[in-house]
């Protein structure tokens, strides 16, 4: 992404202003996706306690992710 706001710099297509704001905008997204994904894998451990701990069933765990009972056996490969 940097490199082809660098490349529209280079042809004079936006000033060095915007190349700035579009490469302070690239730094957040990276920093916010990083923070996304930290938040799925707590979720998918909170999921999975959950579940060990008999709290809640597993057809309840998967409806909260949206996907189906094989689809998450089979991706998690839980046997029981």
């Amino acid at each position: 992404m940097q490199a082809i706001v660098m490349g529209v710099k280079k042809y004079g297509i936006i000033n060095e202003h915007h190349t700035k704001q579009f490469i302070f905008l690239i730094k957040q997204m990276k920093q916010l996706n990083i923070k996304m994904r930290k938040i799925a894998i707590i979720f998918e451990q909170l999921l999975f306690y959950t579940i060990i701990e008999e709290r809640i069933s597993m057809s309840q765990t998967v409806s909260q992710i949206n996907q189906s009972l094989t689809d998450f056996k089979k991706e998690h490969q839980i046997t029981f």
